[in-house]
């Protein structure tokens, strides 16, 4: 049996359950399904949706400032051949670098 054929990913709704960082609370998007890091103390919002259009195993990263609309494309994970845990961790650490940035970077 193929191992990888059944691997799991982690999916948008096990993300919405997580705990906030640096004040910025997961939320999926009802219309567009993406999930949203979003604290209203600041202009920048995080997106980062695991499996997003179907790319099994991968969650692209980026931020959008809410006022002027810039868009920044930060890069993308993946989550092949890491078990459930250590994607989790993967997620967290990675979307903690860009909240953290945008919360001390500026």
């Amino acid at each position: 049996m193929n191992k990888m054929k059944n691997q799991i990913y982690l999916q948008p709704e096990q993300v919405e359950l997580m705990k906030p960082l640096y004040g910025f609370s997961p939320s999926m998007d009802s219309r567009s399904g993406t999930i949203e890091w979003y604290n209203e103390n600041y202009d920048e919002v995080v997106y980062a949706t695991p499996n997003w259009e179907g790319e099994e195993g991968s969650c692209p990263i980026a931020h959008s400032n809410v006022e002027t609309g810039d868009y920044t494309h930060v890069g993308s994970i993946s989550f092949v051949g890491l078990n459930m845990e250590q994607q989790i961790e993967k997620y967290r650490n990675t979307v903690e670098e860009v909240i953290s940035g945008i919360v001390f970077g500026k």
